[in-house]
């Protein structure tokens, strides 16, 4: 059916109504004691943040994880300072005491294969590393920290034993296309044609015309027939999953709607899921972390209907996937703000809507804790706590404010289907801007 735009704008003010008088409203904080009581039973006191610390607190963590192929390690923003460093220790621990040897980030799959050779091989600039990441939120100081970490850890092992650095996502064609030049033009197989399509991968897809987009996946096709002699067995792999991860880059694009936006980060997560499946077999089935927002690596599809990347996993990888959600109470945060085009510091309040699960952690006996749900739902009461449905803070790259977007900030879900386990931190603060050394 046709609409006029007046129409459409109707359509679009009766959806926001109906949204608003069936969201959550303001309410008094929770106090179900009995809840609280069973939580502070079960739950993993966090003794410190800081990495590279005595372990021992996370003794119980190294049971529970031993057996798993796959940690996701979210968030529940991209701007957290203690997120990041509570991670990184958590990286740390799965890293030297667990076999963890792959790392893989949300970020674009062509790009991260500069970071890989910083801190694989201590080649290159972690600051270059993490412009060909491609994405924003990643390039704040604490992981500046973590990267270098990595980089000196290696150091001290053989090549064998090094953590390897991977991105699952496809935000872009910059960096595939560089890879492709090189490869091209020192082998001797560039012609014009493919000069042409590797040049426009330099652009940014909102900018690319649909004859744009026609003449890349024609390169992507002349790629494939491409021989890759010259290249070893991985970097010929690694050079293939460059072409594909274009290709999905260029379907995500083909799928943005203006009116289904949903479609276009499904299939992302479909394709970030992809990757990590594809990296999961390129390393043979070795123990493998992915560092993603909460609503990447969550097992079960959001309040928007969106299947996100972990339910991919989860159906693959069953029990051997381990989805760790990270929640925080209040706090400040970095987030970015369009209308400046900068990087900003927000305050985030305590939740105000009604069945919010942090609210509830904010109330245990621990500020910071971890709580694996199997172990913990052995308590009828925390079993059926996990399986009500429950409001949580979910914020992205983007922030504006909690006030003028009361219900924007959050997901509703189940946690018992959206995670194994969460790390709740009850007071944070937002991340650092990367300060270079002068």
């Amino acid at each position: 059916m046709y609409y006029q735009p007046k129409h459409v704008a109707k359509l679009l003010c009766a959806v926001a109504f109906i949204l608003m008088v069936s969201a959550p409203r303001i309410s008094s904080a929770q106090t179900d004691s009995t809840i609280i009581n069973a939580i502070n039973s079960k739950l993993i006191p966090i003794k410190t943040l800081k990495p590279d610390s005595d372990y021992s607190d996370l003794e119980p963590l190294k049971a529970i994880l031993k057996d798993k192929g796959i940690v996701g390690l979210g968030e529940a923003t991209h701007g957290t300072h203690e997120f990041f460093l509570y991670k990184q220790r958590l990286l740390e621990l799965l890293v030297k005491y667990m076999g963890y040897k792959t790392f893989v980030i949300e970020a674009n799959f062509a790009g991260t294969q500069t970071m890989n050779n910083y801190v694989l091989y201590g080649k290159g600039d972690v600051y270059k590393g993490l412009w060909d990441m491609g994405i924003g939120v990643w390039m704040t100081q604490e992981f500046v920290d973590m990267a270098n970490w990595l980089r000196a850890y290696n150091a001290t092992q053989p090549l064998n034993k090094r953590v390897r650095f991977y991105g699952c996502d496809m935000q872009g064609n910059q960096a595939a296309g560089q890879i492709f030049k090189k490869y091209l033009s020192t082998s001797g197989q560039m012609t014009p044609a493919l000069d042409s399509g590797i040049t426009l991968m330099a652009k940014y897809g909102n900018t690319l015309s649909k004859s744009d987009k026609a003449v890349i996946r024609n390169t992507i096709t002349s790629l494939r027939q491409i021989p890759l002699t010259g290249l070893s067995g991985d970097s010929a792999k690694l050079f293939t999953h460059d072409i594909r991860a274009v290709e999905q880059y260029m379907d995500e694009l083909d799928a943005t709607s203006v009116f289904f936006p949903a479609k276009t980060t499904e299939l992302r997560d479909k394709y970030m899921a992809e990757n990590c499946e594809w990296l999961y077999n390129f390393i043979n089935g070795g123990k493998m972390i992915v560092w993603a927002h909460n609503e990447h690596v969550t097992s079960i599809k959001n309040t928007s209907g969106i299947f996100p990347m972990g339910e991919y996993l989860k159906q693959n990888f069953n029990d051997n996937y381990y989805a760790l959600g990270f929640a925080f109470n209040a706090g400040t945060i970095r987030a970015y703000n369009e209308s400046s085009e900068k990087y900003e510091t927000y305050n985030v309040p305590a939740p105000v809507l009604k069945n919010t699960a942090d609210v509830l952690f904010a109330q245990c006996s621990w500020p910071n804790f971890i709580l694996d749900f199997k172990s913990a739902s052995t308590d009828p009461a925390i079993a059926t706590f996990l399986n009500t449905d429950m409001w949580s803070h979910s914020i992205g790259a983007n922030f504006v404010s909690l006030l003028k977007n009361t219900d924007k900030y959050y997901v509703k879900h189940k946690l018992a289907n959206a995670y194994d386990g969460i790390v709740f931190l009850r007071e944070t603060t937002a991340a650092k801007a990367i300060q270079r050394p002068k």
